[in-house]
């Protein structure tokens, strides 16, 4: 059984891990988001939120959409003025928010089409995202073999990820459970 940390009271009840429904809102939020993003369209997730958290949803489901909506503009707006068309760049927004699902949604939407040299290193990535979204939820024995693994990737396929100045920053992050994700960042500045 693996031990997990009390949520806080704000979102005890959401769990996509446990709960059908969260499980159902989380995945068509990010898809949502991600067609957003790809499309520069953020008036088609603005509607989409609406169908995907009725009220009649719950208040737990509909709170965490609309903490998800809120971070999903700031992201939005970021991608936006800094003209970050590259999903990697994306990403990195989406990391700076804390959005370590949506991460993993936007850089697998590009793993598939990448080369080789690349895909292990976005495989990495992918990986540390989702170690800070099982962090988040508490799931401690999941995210440390989760963090070996992503370590691993970018130890070995830094290089291939050259747009992130502070790579092995990230990597002692992982390694260390009570450090937190580290804010990203691009050839010697933020990107927030």
């Amino acid at each position: 059984m693996i031990k997990r940390k009390a949520m806080p009271a704000a979102s005890a009840n959401f769990d996509p891990y446990e709960d059908r429904t969260a499980r159902d809102v989380r995945n068509r939020l990010s898809v949502a988001f991600v067609h957003a993003v790809q499309s520069g369209d953020l008036e088609g997730l603005l509607s989409a939120a609406g169908r995907i958290c009725p009220p009649e949803t719950g208040r737990v489901y509909c709170a965490f959409v609309n903490d998800r909506m809120n971070r999903y503009r700031r992201a939005f707006e970021t991608i936006r003025a800094r003209q970050a068309a590259a999903p990697i760049h994306q990403a990195v927004v989406l990391w700076n928010e804390r959005l370590f699902f949506e991460v993993h949604e936007i850089l697998e939407s590009v793993w598939n089409d990448s080369q080789r040299w690349r895909k292990e290193a976005l495989r990495g990535l992918i990986q540390a995202a989702g170690v800070y979204v099982h962090r988040q939820r508490g799931a401690d024995r999941a995210s440390e073999r989760l963090a070996d693994r992503a370590a691993a990737h970018l130890r070995a396929h830094r290089k291939d990820l050259p747009e992130i100045a502070n790579v092995q920053e990230l990597i002692e992050a992982l390694v260390d459970p009570n450090r937190p994700a580290p804010v990203l960042a691009f050839m010697g500045r933020t990107i927030t």
